[in-house]
């Protein structure tokens, strides 16, 4: 897990998920159940799941995806239903427990964050947070529509402007102040305004093109 430099949003990979419902095993191992057998065959479309059985009742602790078309399009859920009255099966004859059939205890939801800082080839990233998940694909789509800008602009011609006539407007915006001349590429201008390209971003929120006029 990784944590933000506010503190306020942690994010997860795969691994973290498993062991959030890793321990939410042992504790229900830690309180006298034991695995039923019987009725963890087959498949619901889970990445895991975990049947645990006491005192007449069976508990289910599941990992699932869910997709949905929106601007955060993948989210892993972790959950725990309870089945009353379902005691502990052999196996010799599978007991099918339907997931929706079960009285939720808990669900918690995490978003698939393809654009964070911390993200990688080998690992997607997660934040059980909506708001925040929003926030990084809001990101995301303005860096992917400032690239496509970026291909337009350069299809016009290049100025002769040069950095230090543009740099005290670009550092008088938020999230510029740090920027130097040096940091500063080609000015362009395209329909009839002016554009910026920086080789360096001078902070986490600044665009690779920043518009002058």
């Amino acid at each position: 897990m990784k944590t933000s430099k506010t503190g306020n949003v942690t994010y997860y990979v795969m691994k973290d998920i498993a062991s959030i419902a890793t321990n939410i095993i042992n504790d229900y191992v830690n309180d006298g159940y034991i695995m039923n057998i019987g009725t963890m065959a087959g498949s619901q479309g889970d990445n895991l799941k975990v049947d645990l059985a006491k005192d007449g009742n069976t508990v289910r602790i599941r990992i699932f995806e869910e997709n949905v078309s929106g601007p955060v399009d993948n989210t892993v859920i972790l959950e725990t239903r309870i089945y009353k009255g379902y005691d502990f099966s052999s196996g010799h004859s599978a007991s099918v427990l339907w997931n929706h059939d079960g009285e939720e205890l808990t669900s918690r939801k995490f978003y698939a964050v393809s654009n964070c800082r911390y993200s990688s080839r080998e690992d997607t990233f997660y934040v059980d947070d909506e708001e925040e998940a929003h926030r990084v694909e809001a990101v995301r789509h303005q860096r992917m529509m400032s690239k496509s800008q970026l291909r337009s602009i350069k299809s016009y011609h290049m100025t002769s402007i040069s950095p230090d006539k543009v740099i005290g407007i670009i550092k008088s915006r938020q999230g510029y102040k740090r920027t130097k001349v040096s940091d500063i590429g080609p000015v362009y201008r395209f329909d009839g305004h002016y554009y910026a390209e920086l080789d360096r971003l001078p902070s986490k929120s600044a665009e690779r093109v920043v518009k002058l006029a």
